[in-house]
Formats: C-alpha cells, structure tokens, sequence
C-alpha cells in the first residue's frame, strides 16, 4: 500500500495498492489518486461520502527510496511545481503520522474475513490463496469506504492546489525514461534506429 497524507489536517490525499513492490509506478498512481475529485459510494444506501481532498500538492514529503530520486520523478515535480522534501538519513521522527496510519489501517484490515494475521503463528493453516475472501478491487472499495468514513470532515468537498486538466498528461510525465542521442540515422532504441521526419 503506497499512502499520502496531508500532515496537517491527517486527512489521507490518496491510496494505491498492489501486489507488486514499491516503484515510481505506485507512489505515481497514488499521486495520481491525490489529485482526482473523489467519493464513495456506501452501500446499501444511496449515499455517498465525498473524499475531502483533490488537487496538486505544493510540496510532498518522501523517504530516500531509489523511486524518489530518479530522473523522471524529480523532473515531474519540477514540471508540476511539486517541492520535494527528502527525510533526513537516520530522522527516526519524520514520517511517524504516515507510519501510524499504516498502522491503523493494518489493525482494520485484520478484523475482516479472510485475513492472514499478524504472524506465521497466528496464520496457522490459513491458505491465502485458497481462504482469501476478497478480490483485490472489493478490498480497494473497503479501504476507500474506511478512509473517507474516517476522514476529518469526512463530508465535506474541500480542494487544495491546483487542478490537472489532462491526467494522462500528468501519468506519462510521472513514467520511467532514458536518454538516447540523435544521430544523422535517427534514434536507435533496442537496437533498432527509428527515424521521423521532425528529426530534422
């Protein structure tokens, strides 16, 4: 699960999960989340919880992941006016408001059908595979319901920052790239040379 928080309100901007490893991927389709107007639908109702917050951030907060200090992410948030704030080596205090979250949430999660524990101990015989109760689109619905139930003025439409007008625009921004030299024959990419006439 790749979070973000607003530190000061504790109000969650946005939430991705996967069964892959942390990458640019996940924390670019959790900023992608941050910025989208959203609600959710509580069911059985005909009601909707609007998620509080939408927007670009002024300044984002990370840790000293590789994911955070590659080319295309630094140069997005210099493109999208994002200041990024890395946590000092060894600052045990930063970062505790996202941890206990994460926390929480986990607390949450082990109350619901289906569930792996906390430990191999408690785990038992439990199959993962076999016992899981949940797709993983029905836990996302569960995560979005328990965040903005929970959310400071969970009710409310707030935004903050500006709006992205084209989301695909901000998504191939955010996307992993390399360098490559344009020579008289055009571009070579995976040993084949590609050629445009705007080249010229």
């Amino acid at each position: 699960m790749t979070i973000a928080i607003d530190v000061a309100s504790r109000i969650v901007l946005g939430v991705y999960v996967t069964f892959d490893a942390a990458s640019v991927l996940s924390m670019t389709l959790c900023l992608d989340h941050c910025l989208r107007r959203k609600s959710v639908h509580i069911p059985g109702t005909l009601k909707n919880l609007v998620w509080p917050a939408a927007g670009i951030p002024k300044a984002i907060h990370v840790d000293n992941a590789q994911e955070f200090h590659g080319d295309a992410f630094t140069m997005a948030c210099e493109d999208w006016g994002i200041a990024v704030q890395y946590r000092p080596f060894g600052g045990k205090p930063y970062g505790g408001h996202v941890e206990r979250l994460i926390g929480a949430t986990m607390r949450a999660v082990h109350v619901l059908t289906g569930n792996a524990q906390f430990s191999t101990l408690e785990k038992g015989d439990f199959d993962s595979e076999k016992d899981a109760a949940l797709t993983l689109a029905e836990f996302e619905d569960w995560l979005d319901l328990e965040i903005s139930a929970n959310a400071p003025c969970g009710l409310g439409g707030n935004t903050a920052g500006g709006q992205v007008v084209d989301i695909d625009v901000y998504r191939t921004r955010y996307l992993p790239f390399g360098w490559r030299r344009l020579g008289r024959t055009g571009v070579t990419l995976f040993g084949v040379t590609n050629w445009s006439d705007v080249f010229a």
